[in-house]
């Protein structure tokens, strides 16, 4: 039994060294990306573009926004069916995670003053491409009026394994 509760001992050990040493990466990565994030607010700001936040885990480690503007052009990286706390919203339903995303995308030109109807060309990026009419039906709903330049590209796979499709745009606002 002794030698049982040595075992034990040592994996609870082993366990809070791992669990001490994954708190101290996290933190020294959230660390980096403060001062990262204020580098670039600064380098921004002093440039003219305009940065929304992105997904946090992306901005961390990739070191990326959401969407920038230089001049009249704006464009906008991949956005998908994020809820406000960045798990992906409508599980298997192609059509209404295209939706999502580009209500995302909406809310994203927004912040630059623009609107989808300033989106002159999207790239739609399929997880499963056999799912292209739902994800077609979606996109067409959003661009009836302005019709824009579009690719679709199966993709395979996401970041995340529930995501099922992703939009980046460029809009050119005059």
């Amino acid at each position: 039994m002794a030698p049982m509760l040595g075992v034990e001992m040592m994996r609870s050990v082993q366990e809070d060294r791992l669990q001490r040493a994954e708190r101290d990466r996290v933190a020294s990565r959230a660390r980096k990306a403060r001062r990262h994030a204020a580098g670039a607010k600064a380098s921004d700001e002093a440039s003219g573009l305009r940065a929304p936040a992105t997904i946090p885990v992306l901005q961390r480690l990739a070191h990326v926004t959401s969407a920038v503007k230089v001049g009249d052009v704006i464009e906008v990286g991949g956005v998908a069916a994020l809820g406000e706390d960045g798990r992906v919203r409508f599980l298997g339903d192609a059509y209404e995670q295209t939706r999502q995303a580009l209500r995302v995308l909406g809310e994203t030109l927004a912040r630059f003053g623009a609107g989808m109807d300033d989106v002159v060309r999207t790239r739609v990026y399929l997880k499963k491409s056999w799912q292209w009419e739902e994800v077609s039906r979606a996109h067409g709903e959003a661009f009836a009026r302005t019709s824009p330049v579009t690719t679709f590209v199966g993709a395979g796979g996401f970041p995340d394994s529930d995501m099922l499709v992703a939009i980046e745009a460029t809009a050119v606002v005059r």
